[in-house]
């Protein structure tokens, strides 16, 4: 499962758009916005869109 996670967290890094403290995450292939929301760094930004997305995955699963 951790390196789903690093999976999830990679492709996160590569839909991010970030203005100052507020970040996007957007569909690559629909250029739709999934989420935004605020993060202290890139770092916590990926993390955030990670939980996000893992979440997300869980409701479509279910």
């Amino acid at each position: 499962k951790p390196q789903e996670f690093t999976e999830v967290e990679r492709w996160a890094d590569n839909h991010l758009q970030a203005a100052g403290n507020l970040y996007r995450l957007f569909d690559s292939n629909t250029k739709a916005m999934l989420v935004e929301f605020e993060a202290e760094s890139l770092a916590d930004a990926k993390v955030k869109a990670g939980l996000f997305l893992r979440d997300s995955a869980k409701g479509d699963a279910a």
